[in-house]
């Protein structure tokens, strides 16, 4: 399986079991200590969208407006302090 980034999108809604899945993916990514240290945060109404394409770059806005669903990683840095017990 390659990786690719997509530059166009359907509008048609994505199933939630293809979500899960594509979630479920997700957790099998490496990450440092195999710690997963993000949330993520699925974006589909109108107006979130509107609101969060005000904060993209470029071209960018324009994506999150067209794409059925976005999908916003957040680091979640305190885990991995949590986790191996560093201060």
């Amino acid at each position: 399986m390659a990786r690719c980034a997509e530059k166009n999108f359907l509008a048609d809604a994505i199933p939630i079991s293809i979500m899960n899945k594509i979630l479920n993916l997700t957790q099998m990514a490496p990450s440092s200590f195999n710690i997963q240290p993000y949330k993520v945060v699925l974006v589909q109404s109108t107006e979130s969208k509107n609101l969060l394409s005000t904060c993209m770059l470029g071209y960018n806005a324009e994506k999150v407006l067209t794409a059925p669903i976005t999908a916003v990683f957040v680091a979640d840095k305190g885990t991995f302090y949590l986790k191996r017990n560093i201060n």
